[in-house]
């Protein structure tokens, strides 16, 4: 499996299924800490967690599949590089579909980081008229 998709995987599992679900645990503990407000959904942030993980699964899988068959294909001498490619297509396609699950996970997370920065915005702008002082 050395030299096919396999390694590519796991490479994906480190990066993607380990340190960005991290960075996800950051941002979604500090965000409210910042702005000094709760996020306006909890069922975004699990949508988004939901969403997130099950596209780096298909991306995982997807790659360690291709890398399966790019494995086996290589192992047998007769077949020309256009064979080995053509055993991996069916797992780049669905690590393909895992990463088109992913864009939608990171939009989810930045619609919903844009609309908690908004709502601090809109929080601080009240609480500066209404503390304004007052031109007499």
């Amino acid at each position: 499996l050395q030299h096919t998709y396999f390694t590519v995987a796991q490479g994906q599992l480190l990066l993607g299924g380990a340190f960005s679900f991290l960075i996800f645990a950051a941002v979604y503990e500090m965000g409210p800490r910042v702005t000094g407000l709760a996020w306006p959904s909890a069922g975004l942030v699990r949508t988004h967690f939901i969403v997130a993980a099950a596209g780096t699964v298909l991306t995982i899988l997807g790659l360690a599949y291709a890398g399966w068959a790019q494995g086996q294909a290589q192992a047998e001498t007769a077949l020309n590089f256009a064979a080995v490619a053509d055993a991996a297509k069916p797992g780049l396609l669905l690590a393909t579909a895992g990463e088109a699950v992913l864009l939608c996970a990171a939009i989810i997370a930045v619609s919903h980081l844009v609309r908690l920065q908004c709502e601090a915005c809109l929080a601080g702008a009240g609480s500066r008229e209404t503390t304004a002082p007052s031109a007499t």
